[in-house]
């Protein structure tokens, strides 16, 4: 039987978690962060820095597996006709600008996240 793809595995697995956002409390508790409703306790970290990285990476998971999904469409060829000592090139400039795209708006949200 083939293993099923990493990448689509911790898709499927952000899909069945609690959906965020996830906030830190900054006393060392993450919880679930509603706009219309009061937080929900989800786990209680014994290292303060331990709350900061489980809601922030949490809240970046989508994002992070888009930027690793944009990259794997980058497939490097060898130009001119294959010719093994050619320079490489990319398959794809729409995939690179998808990569670059993709990468600006995890900066964003990751600064966001670390707010």
């Amino acid at each position: 039987m083939a293993e099923r793809d990493p990448i689509e595995t911790l898709r499927a697995l952000l899909s069945e978690a609690t959906p965020g956002p996830w906030v830190d409390d900054r006393g060392g508790f993450v919880l679930l962060g509603y706009e219309d409703r009061d937080h929900r306790y989800v786990c209680e970290a014994t290292v303060p820095a331990d709350a900061t990285a489980i809601a922030a990476l949490r809240n970046l998971a989508p994002e992070l597996l888009a930027v690793v999904e944009a990259a794997g469409r980058l497939r490097p060829v060898v130009s001119d006709a294959g010719l093994l000592d050619a320079p490489a090139t990319f398959v794809d400039d729409d995939a690179a600008a998808d990569l670059v795209s993709r990468l600006r708006d995890l900066r964003a949200k990751a600064a966001e996240a670390l707010r």
